[in-house]
């Protein structure tokens, strides 16, 4: 049963506050117009701050009245107030810094609350000391005219450094490569959903496969040690899931996406797999970063993709399967080797959009996933690479992903592993479905 929110009696009309009038005015912006949820949310807290019910904001009330969830729902199992509390405050300190930067009020969110905070703008120091001079007691100073001319030059270069900065930290949209034009938005901010190596290691360490809901399980990863495991065992399970590990590859390529988000000024923030819920991408821009070896929450999306990750027990490596392959295709692809060995790997790209017309909210997916670290890394080269990528989806089909409403791309890629690095890759296979 759905908890509605209630109306008190004879609830004050809003409207003429000026408080209120800046909501309107946020919750209208280019900010907020793609994330319905990020609306409702800064609707719903500022709405019961004005009418003096600041004590209802807690977190689990923000969840059942702006998410629907239902009373009894914990909040230390479900944090999706925390995860849009995050967003909201970026989107706020983005709204008074472009389109608001002229309000004279500002709204903030401390930290560690839900409870909305107007504040005066301070004005600019400079413009409350500096009054101008009466007319008649205007002077002209006189300067030599190498002077001048020196605070000419000086001019001209500051000036042409500025426009060399503004060209190299606001680059054409055209020169953004195609697949990340379709996950990085200049409104929506992109969360990219880093492996758990440890939990990668350990699933290769005991010899099986937990499935996702073991990952979620509250007493992870105790539910892990089976009866009659020895010290040694357990030791390695505590260690490998005690921290978030990631990998070296991994770092890179997370560098290498700061670089490129702020250079073309697209938002983005990093969350490690455990701590993400199966809601979260419901609606929101994601880039899952490895298999579901150490990526459980790739196997959400398994079932949508044509190129599936299945393990080879026998060679105790992992395989793509070709669900449904085309002539000249193969049925499977699997690793000829395990991670830094030299020899043949293969990684998956793929590309899930579901928005809905008008007002654009739903999900956006860039999986990136290989049967070892450096098929990974091959994978991340390929969706960095403008041409290769725009190649690959010339090949299969189409123009460009971005904007449609609903999209589907998938390119399987053949690497070879030397010296820990991938070399020589190539596109073997691609699958495109798309409606605008």
């Amino acid at each position: 049963m759905r908890v509605q929110p209630e109306t008190p009696p004879e609830q004050p009309d809003l409207s003429p506050d000026p408080r209120w009038q800046l909501v309107q005015r946020i919750v209208h912006s280019p900010q907020f117009q793609r994330s319905v949820r990020l609306r409702d949310f800064l609707l719903h807290v500022t709405a019961e701050a004005l009418h003096g019910r600041t004590s209802e904001l807690s977190e689990h009330h923000i969840g059942c009245r702006v998410f629907q969830r239902q009373p009894d729902y914990s909040t230390a199992d479900d944090n999706i107030v925390r995860v849009h509390a995050r967003q909201l405050r970026l989107r706020l300190d983005e709204y008074f810094l472009l389109h608001g930067h002229e309000e004279p009020l500002v709204i903030e969110i401390p930290r560690g609350s839900y409870i909305p905070v107007f504040r005066e703008r301070t004005p600019a120091p400079l413009a409350a000391e500096i009054a101008p001079s009466p007319p008649s007691v205007i002077t002209r100073p006189r300067y030599p005219w190498y002077v001048l001319a020196a605070a000419t030059l000086g001019t001209i270069a500051i000036c042409v450094l500025a426009m060399q900065n503004w060209n190299l930290s606001h680059p054409a949209t055209a020169d953004l490569p195609p697949l990340l034009a379709a996950v990085l938005d200049h409104v929506e901010p992109t969360t990219v959903i880093i492996p758990d190596s440890g939990f990668g290691a350990l699933r290769s360490t005991i010899g099986n496969r937990p499935p996702l809901t073991d990952y979620l399980e509250p007493g992870y990863p105790a539910g892990l040690i089976r009866p009659g495991a020895g010290p040694t065992s357990e030791f390695w399970i505590r260690t490998l899931t005690g921290r978030p590990y990631t990998t070296f590859p991994m770092v890179v390529i997370t560098a290498r996406l700061v670089q490129l988000a702020e250079r073309s000024h697209r938002g983005i923030t990093f969350r490690f797999a455990r701590d993400v819920n199966s809601r979260d991408f419901n609606e929101g821009r994601f880039i899952l970063l490895g298999s579901e070896v150490a990526n459980p929450w790739v196997s959400l999306f398994e079932t949508q993709l044509n190129f599936r990750t299945e393990w080879d027990a026998t060679a105790d490596r992992q395989l793509f399967r070709n669900v449904a392959p085309r002539p000249g295709e193969q049925p499977t692809y699997t690793a000829k080797a395990p991670n830094a060995v030299p020899g043949e790997s293969f990684a998956t790209v793929s590309l899930l959009v579901n928005r809905k017309p008008g007002r654009g909210s739903g999900a956006t997916i860039l999986l990136i996933q290989g049967s070892n670290l450096e098929s990974t890394e091959a994978g991340a080269d390929f969706v960095f690479d403008s041409k290769m990528s725009r190649d690959a989806l010339h090949t299969a089909g189409a123009k460009t992903p971005e904007g449609a409403i609903s999209c589907q791309f998938e390119a399987m890629l053949r690497t070879r592993a030397v010296t820990g690095a991938a070399r020589d890759t190539a596109v073997v296979a691609t699958r495109y479905l798309a409606e605008r």
